[in-house]
């Protein structure tokens, strides 16, 4: 499961209806699954990990501390090409 998905017709994020977040926080807004997230990194670990190879998230590709942090528990390194986004 990707977290992302329709069901009887409707979007929903995990167990959310998209429609509910878009009522409580208006559009247009980003959402993230971070059960997709742990998903998708997942596969990339165990289909490289028995290579020797770590996987690292660009930091640049979006900034998202959650999504990071969410990563980086994952075991996810992280590439930054500046302080900025060290921090």
């Amino acid at each position: 499961m990707d977290g992302i998905e329709y069901r009887g017709g409707s979007l929903f994020i995990g167990d959310v209806a998209a429609a509910r977040i878009a009522d409580a926080v208006g559009t247009p807004t980003y959402v993230y699954s971070a059960e997709g997230i742990r998903h998708a990194f997942g596969r990339l670990e165990r289909a490289f990990g028995p290579l020797g190879i770590r996987a690292h998230y660009a930091v640049k590709a979006c900034g998202n501390l959650h999504v990071c942090r969410l990563l980086r528990k994952a075991g996810a390194g992280m590439d930054v090409v500046s302080g900025g986004e060290l921090e």
